[in-house]
């Protein structure tokens, strides 16, 4: 439509396609055939309609020879083994093989044929084929969605409907309709139907390979005599090289892959004629159905089974049509009928005339056999390694058609929300609809390779793949007739005649399969149901969500409540609000208001929403309506797409999306389009934009234009669109108005110059507090993690991270805060007591005090001993359940073999336990924290070992850091080892390395540990019930097991209560049963505290007395636990109960089963329970059941320990970790862990079964270690304690010798178990190493990139910048500087709050920090913007408060500051410049850092210790002098009164909210970084952080709370 001027009255008539003003916007006229330039044709790949019959033949035979490749090879190949599968048995009489051909012929005509190439194929969804499909051309004509989404607009779109409606003559068709449309059973029905024939196809994918290429390698057998295990390794070879080329695309695979499988076409169809002619041409009266009817009489039941086999000749039918998206009918049409049938029928037939020759033939690779005469097999004209070579690859092509369907599947399932986003790639630009999926992909070849290894058989993985065949046809069926009845509407009978011929013969196939349910079709449900899980899960909570934002809509009211806010300031750009509903204004929004009252100049709330069709054209793909009122420019807009639709890149996206908001904007001025009154007329006709409520008032969502007023929709009602012409023809229409309507699109375009805002709502999904268990297990774990490791919203629309802005709301239900408390044992924490004792600082909330170590009464010292016994010896008391049996396995050599063993199980336990860890090792705690990580964190407080960047000189003056001052003159060392340790990288990176394979190893042997002690006990059964097998015996101790770590929630203390009295028992009984076995048997056991004994056992067993030590060091294993596990008691009560319990019952138990084993060496193999007097063994097994269950408490205990230290420091991914006791400091419960620790030792005990190999296993844990822990007691040594030289030389050569000897005995063993907790530690390690490695890269990359001090103070002062009421909290990881994120969140939403304060939250590596020295702050460049940073300082067991007194605690020490700041001068420019020589001499603080480049990055300035009033008190004198200058000067009223107001201030905007503000960064590699890096950073560390708790999370802050701004980081 295009105007010109008017009259002289200022008014203008408008005239169709007549030049004038309008034709100056590049706004061409409107024309209700939509023939102008005004719209584009889709962006899809190809056009969709070439799939109905509009291609040149140039391209059909084109799509036809691509059909060869893609679709054919698996029906090609099947000939390889339908007929070894169904005579598996040999061929009982000549006739069979023609009533098996009778049944091939028959099928494939009936199934491959007439059902799918000339009646499914016709049943396409715009081109598209498959059950999903099927499903979308049945929604398009009955509403079975679930998804309430549905608007009458979507009716209209082109290719939605063939029929508006249904004929009034075919009752049936609207009886279908209403009947689906009304009973939700039957619309859950049709949905689980097309997601189980999915998940069925899926499967398939990986069944189909390695079935083919198995059947193809195995005709080696007859040339090369290959082993079974030989022909697995290059099935799995050629599965992984066929599946890294589907990379390259459907399309040039199609082209490489079609001249390979016509030619195999052509020699099988050529081999049958041969084998026909030469052998039996009378093999062609299987056309003859009698012969199936005699083959079931004959063969009754037998017959009825092997038509499971049979069925294999139709395998990759179901492709033909799902992958109609990548081909046209009639190629596919062509290409079956004159060269696929033909092939495969002679092929079969060719092969039946050879049986009936050869019946008494091997069976097994009759293919193979049938190719040629045996005369010719061996000759040299032989055809057998061209047919191979064919076969081979032809089998390895035959998986591409399942391949190319379950990526378009994945597709279709993704865009209509019934699986997690993935990425999904178009591999051609010139036919539509050929995908590539990696991760779908990457998880088939690892399928296909796992179902290779394990079944190693073609029979076993075809009856898995018959399953799949079978059900999937079934299905197909069924919604073949739904589509007879509803859409295509044919005659009745036709469709019953369809229904009971293929309904029927499935039906009998599907009885044949199943009845063989335990062979192989379990496997195939199996792996569907997992799948069905996944999708049901995703589109259930889909469903739901999007119901719980329906019914939490903003009303009509609250949005325009919110659009005039007198404090609501409008910024440049336009801002896209993405949601998900179609109908109303999202929850999300008036949360961003809450947050920051700002919004954009234009505002349009965007809805991504995927149609059941294939394709949308772009000119039908937007709907718009105008919010309310009309100058606030704030638009809804719905942008639909196709299920095969590509969406475009956010730029283009938004390129179309304003072009298409220009022409709604000049459409709703001309036409009058949407105009409140002429909508009111339509309200009863249509439910787009607008819906009710379920609670009775409706949801204020725009109401949407209906389609007769739609502009989109005009041309689709051209009698509506000239009357509405006429009747603008009547009037005329101003100047003003066409001003307007220019004004108002320039205003647009201006700015989408001044830049476009993504804002996206991140929601958590949790079910409600009094949902079923199932439901939380479902939404809140299976659903999350999903969630977490599908492709983000972002992500999924190509949307720049820099340009996205995160606004995080709860859905379904308000999660459940207690849950996310830092105390489960309850409320409230005991204030600790602490040095400062003025008014202005509060105790710190710990659990504990941390100096309990050393310091307990007698009282409180008995009381923990008491729980150590139950806590940490129940490991080293349970060892002699199995020390003796895993040193002599052999049996014992000589009896004084015994007292050799006897001899280093004394020494070895006095050495390693009691002189190494109880009184050496226990008093290297790091205040009152033991271990190996401990041992690091104390040697990182007094040399900078750290790999992190973030150390500040006031660290040192915390009190528990315990830092010395530089060490004097005389301990040279010390001063040597310090130096060495912070210059050398390798040193550092060495040090921690070891650290973390010590950790690893901790959380390895947690999972041994239990499964060893328990397996022990349990087999302690067959002496009494010599009936139990071994696997009752692993089963129960699985249940055992589960038990155990399900009990942990209840935390070490209570547990340690629950326990200790059993071990107690324990110890005492195995004591006196020492005793007894001492004095009854032999006294003179004694003797072996003679050491002469070792020397001689080894003088005498040499070789194999080295190898028994691995078997020796089970006697000390669980002696880490008693350092790791310091932190949950104290050094002086495990002394005392370790020297007065455990030492003596432990050696009175091994010198007895020594003096026992000496009578009745026999017995070895269990000596324990053999050396039990008969009338204490019930209530001793009872007793050892018990102690072997709890003996694996202290790794457990320990593993949580030291995965907290490790998460603290950077080293581990953040989960959730909860104290469990108010009483005792650093008793800790980590649920995921405690998940992963359970499922572990379940499969290990599953695994082995017996305990000899994870003894193996266990020792190498135990050894490892022991010499890490020598190591770094070294380092203590020289650096910490400064002891003598030569103590710590004989400490080292005495421990580190020993334990060496002993890793080299266990090692010699490594084959035999050691390689499973290396296996395992190496996986943590590389958790560990990855996390922390992209940790540092990380934290450097915002240093180097920190915002320079201009910067900042050019942002501060923006004239555009608004002060919006509240506290803003920014958290960043940087002790130093401004993070390069916050220039991000000011050019999206140029506000920031009234206070701002950038919190760094930093563990220190100490256990503690008190609250008076947590906060260390400064102020941001000038006092009156009111920007600080704040960093809070934590120990490693220090835990989080919640997110309320966190900021109450904050904002009172910034009071003080700002106090200390007027009062002393603390802060200020001249302090700071008289302080800089001292400053100079210590570590970059919030001072300046320095980038490689030489260039000072700004990073505030903060307070010297000596300025800092958090640290007066440990300066008396700095803070004497300071004092007294500040009373030698007088302090007006007006300053007094200035402090207050700013104190008053910080009150006053702390009480109008706090928002918590995160950036939410994409760390990747760079694009020229190595592989190796690539996939650390973008991969694992990627996945790793999906999986992980966020920010939010971990600090316990509510997500109504948290804003989020996006930015990348390249590393």
């Amino acid at each position: 439509m295009a105007s010109h001027a008017g009259d002289a009255g200022g008014s203008l008539e408008i005239v169709p396609h007549s030049g004038g003003d309008m034709e100056q916007q590049d706004l061409p006229p409107v024309d209700w055939l939509r023939q102008d330039s005004l719209y584009r044709d889709a962006t899809r790949p190809a056009h969709a309609d070439h799939h109905h019959g509009q291609e040149s033949w140039v391209r059909t035979l084109r799509l036809a020879f691509q059909c060869v490749g893609i679709l054919y090879a698996d029906l090609g190949t099947s000939p390889l083994y339908v007929y070894s599968n169904t005579f598996k048995y040999g061929v009982k009489h000549q006739d069979d093989v023609l009533g098996v051909l009778s049944i091939i012929i028959y099928s494939f005509i009936l199934f491959t044929m007439i059902k799918i190439v000339f009646i499914a194929l016709h049943a396409h969804d715009e081109g598209d084929g498959g059950t999903f499909a099927l499903y979308s051309l049945i929604s398009r004509y009955a509403k079975i969605c679930l998804i309430p989404n549905q608007q009458a607009e979507d009716e209209f779109v082109l290719r939605y409907k063939h029929q508006t409606k249904p004929s009034a003559k075919l009752r049936r068709a609207q009886w279908m309709k209403n009947f689906l449309e009304t009973n939700k059973a039957a619309k859950v029905s049709i949905f689980f139907l097309t997601i189980f024939a999915t998940a069925l196809a899926i499967t398939d994918c990986m069944l189909n390979p390695p079935i083919s290429v198995l059947a193809a390698v195995n005709g080696l057998k007859l040339r090369a005599h290959l082993s079974q295990d030989a022909e697995v390794w290059i099935t799995v070879g050629i599965l992984v090289v066929f599946f890294s080329v589907q990379r390259f695309g459907t399309d040039k695979i199609g082209y490489t892959f079609a001249p390979v499988v016509t030619v195999w076409l052509l020699l099988i169809g050529g081999i049958g004629i041969y084998n026909v002619i030469k052998y039996d041409i009378g093999t062609l009266r299987a056309f003859n159905p009698k012969f199936i009817v005699d083959y079931f009489r004959r063969n009754k039941k037998k017959g009825w089974v092997s038509l499971g086999e049979i069925l294999l000749c139709v395998t990759g039918t179901e492709a033909l049509f799902a992958d109609l998206g990548y081909f046209s009918i009639r190629s596919i049409q062509l290409s079956s009928t004159f060269g696929l049938l033909p092939s495969v029928l002679l092929t079969y037939i060719g092969q039946a005339a050879y049986l009936r020759k050869h019946m008494d033939m091997d069976i097994s690779n009759a293919f193979f056999n049938s190719v040629i005469d045996d005369e010719l097999l061996y000759g040299p004209g032989s055809l057998f390694w061209p047919t191979f070579i064919l076969a081979l690859i032809t089998a390895v092509i035959g998986s591409q058609a399942m391949i190319s369907c379950a990526f378009a599947t994945m597709s279709h399932l993704q865009a209509l929300n019934c699986f997690p986003r993935v990425k999904i790639l178009r591999t051609s630009s010139l036919y539509s609809g050929q995908l590539y999926i990696p991760e779908v992909n990457i998880f088939l070849c690892l399928s296909a390779c796992v179902v290779t290894i394990s079944f190693r058989t073609t029979g076993f993985i075809a009856r898995a793949h018959e399953i799949c065949v079978v059900l999937v046809m079934v299905i197909t069926t069924l919604l073949m007739t739904i589509v007879m009845l509803l859409v295509w509407k044919v005659n009745i009978w036709w469709i019953i005649i369809f229904f009971i011929i293929f309904m029927s013969t499935e039906l009998i196939y599907t009885t044949a399969v199943l009845y063989k349910f335990i062979h192989g079709p379990y496997l195939a449900l199996t792996i569907s149901m997992v799948l069905i899980t996944i999708m049901i899960v995703w589109h259930y909570v889909h469903v739901k969500r999007y119901k719980y934002e329906l019914e939490n809509t903003v009303s009509r009211d609250k949005v325009r409540g919110i659009l005039e806010r007198p404090d609501l300031k409008r910024v440049p750009g336009i801002g896209l609000i993405y949601t998900e509903l179609v109908q109303g204004i999202p929850p999300i929004f008036p949360h961003l208001i809450e947050k920051i009252p700002t919004i954009h100049s234009v505002i349009v709330f965007m809805t991504v929403k995927h149609l059941p069709i294939p394709h949308v054209e772009v000119s039908e793909r937007f709907l718009f309506r105008q919010v309310e009122p009309k100058e606030l420019m704030v638009f809804r807009c719905v942008a639909r797409y196709g299920y095969r639709d590509t969406l475009e890149m956010a730029n283009e996206f938004v390129k179309i999306l304003v072009e298409y908001l220009q022409y709604y904007i000049r459409d709703i001025n001309l036409y009058g389009i949407g105009e409140t009154l002429r909508i009111s007329d339509y309200s009863a006709h249509i439910d787009s934009f607008s819906r009710e409520k379920a609670s009775g008032h409706a949801i204020y969502a725009e109401e949407m234009l209906t389609p007769i007023q739609s502009f989109s929709e005009l041309t689709m009602h051209p009698v509506s669109m000239r009357n509405m012409f006429s009747h603008l023809q009547t009037g005329k229409l101003n100047v003003e108005e066409m001003q307007k309507i220019e004004e108002d699109q320039k205003f647009v375009e201006h700015e989408v110059d001044n830049g476009v805002i993504y804002i996206m709502g991140e929601t958590e999904l949790v079910a409600k507090p009094n949902a079923n268990l199932l439901k939380k297990i479902t939404v809140n774990y299976v659903y999350n993690f999903l969630r977490k490791n599908s492709r983000n919203g972002e992500k999924m629309l190509s949307i720049p991270r820099r340009q996205v802005l995160k606004i995080v709301i709860v859905d379904v239900a308000d999660s459940e805060e207690e849950e996310e408390a830092c105390f489960a044992g309850g409320p409230g924490v005991p204030a600790a007591a602490v040095q400062r004792q003025d008014s202005l600082y509060e105790a710190a909330t710990r659990a504990g005090g941390a100096n309990q170590h050393g310091q307990d009464s007698w009282g409180r010292t008995l009381r923990l001993a008491f729980q150590c016994v139950g806590i940490l010896y129940g490991d080293i008391g349970t060892s002699p359940l199995f020390v003796y049996s895993s040193t002599f396995r052999d049996g014992v050599g000589h009896p004084d073999d015994l007292l050799g063993a006897l001899s280093l199980i004394i020494y070895s336990f006095v050495l390693f336990t009691v002189v190494k860890y109880v009184y050496i090792a226990l008093r290297a705690n790091d205040d009152g924290d033991g271990g190996t990580f401990a041992l690091y964190t104390l040697i990182s407080r007094h040399a900078k070992v750290s790999l992190i960047p973030n150390e500040q000189a006031e660290d040192e003056l915390v009190s528990k850091h315990g830092r010395d001052k530089p060490p004097p003159a005389a301990t040279l060392r010390a001063e040597w080892m310090k130096e060495m340790l912070e210059t050398n990288k390798t040193v550092k990176i060495s040090l921690f390395l070891i650290t973390m394979l010590a950790t690893a190893m901790v959380i390895s042997d947690a999972i041994l540990t239990p499964a060893i002690s328990v397996l022990s006990a349990v087999g302690g059964l067959k002496e009494k019930a010599s009936f139990l097998t071994t696997d009752e015996i692993v089963w129960i101790t699985v249940v055992i097991l589960v038990a155990l770590f399900w009990i942990q929630r209840f935390g070490t203390d209570k547990v340690g209560y629950l326990f200790a009295p059993v071990i107690l028992l324990w110890l005492l009984l195995i004591g006196g049963v020492g005793v007894y076995n001492l004095i009854k048997y032999d006294t003179g056991a004694l003797r072996a505290f003679n050491a002469k004994y070792i020397i001689d056992y080894f003088r005498r067993n040499k070789k194999k007395g080295w190898v028994s030590l691995g078997g020796i060091l089970l006697c000390f294993t669980g002696t880490e636990a008693l350092f790791a596990d310091l932190g949950y008691f104290s050094i002086k009560s495990i002394q005392l109960s370790f020297g007065f319990g455990l030492v003596p019952s432990v050696l009175l138990a091994y010198i007895g089963q020594a003096a026992y084993l000496r009578v009745h060496p026999e017995d070895v193999a269990n000596t324990f329970y053999r050396s039990t007097p008969i009338s204490l063994f019930w209530p001793t097994f009872i007793l050892a059941l018990a102690a072997s269950i709890i003996g694996s408490q202290a790794m457990i205990s320990c593993a949580f320990a030291t995965i907290s230290h490790s998460q603290t420091l950077g080293c581990f991914p953040r989960v959730k970790i909860l104290h469990t006791s108010r009483q005792y400091s650093g008793q800790l419960y980590i649920p995921e862990v405690n998940y992963l620790l359970c499922l572990g030792a379940c499969l290990v005990t599953i695994s082995f079964r017996t305990t000899v190999i994870i003894g193996e296993a266990h020792g190498i844990c135990v050894v490892l270690v022991m010499i890490i822990t020598t190591l770094l007691l070294t380092i203590v040594m020289l650096l910490v304690w400064k002891i003598s030289i030569w103590w710590i030389i004989a400490f080292f050569i005495v421990f580190m010798s020993t334990e060496s000897i002993y890793l080299s005995a266990i090692l010699y063993r490594f084959q035999h178990g050691a390689y499973v907790p290396v296996a395992m530690s190496a996986v943590l390690m590389v958790v560990m190493v990855v996390w922390h490695y992209v940790h540092v890269k990380k934290y450097k990359f915002e240093l180097e990139h920190s915002v320079p001090r201009d910067k900042v103070k050019e942002l501060l002062e923006r004239r555009d910048i608004l002060r919006v009421p509240g506290i803003g909290l920014f958290y960043t990881e940087l002790v130093q500087g401004i993070p390069p994120v916050f220039p991000h969140l000011i050019e999206k939403i140029p506000s920031i709050h009234s206070v701002l304060i950038f919190v760094s939250m930093k563990h220190l590596p100490v256990p503690y920090v008190d609250m008076s020295e947590r906060f260390l702050f400064r102020q941001v460049d000038r006092e009156e913007y009111k920007v600080f940073q704040c960093v809070a300082r934590y120990g490693y067991r220090d835990p989080f408060e919640e997110a309320k007194e966190f900021v109450e605690k904050l904002v009172e020490h910034l009071q003080y500051y700002i106090r200390d700041v007027n009062l002393y001068g603390i802060g200020c420019e001249p302090m700071m410049m008289q302080s800089s020589s001292y400053r100079s001499s210590h570590t970059e603080s919030f001072g300046s850092y320095e980038k490689p480049k030489l260039k000072a990055i700004y990073a505030e300035e903060m307070l010297t210790p000596a300025e800092s009033f958090s640290e007066h008190t440990r300066q008396a004198s700095g803070k004497s002098k300071l004092f007294t200058q500040f009373q030698g000067e007088k302090m007006n009223i007006t300053e007094m009164m200035k402090i207050q107001q700013e104190q008053q201030a910080i009150l006053e905007e702390m009480s109008k909210g706090v928002v918590y503000i995160f950036g939410e960064s994409e760390v990747v590699a760079r694009p020229h970084s190595s592989l190796l890096k690539k996939i650390v950073v973008n991969y694992l560390y990627s996945f790793l952080k999906k999986n992980s708790r966020n920010g939010e999370k971990m600090l316990s802050i509510p997500r109504r709370q948290v804003l989020k701004v996006g930015i990348s980081y390249e590393i």
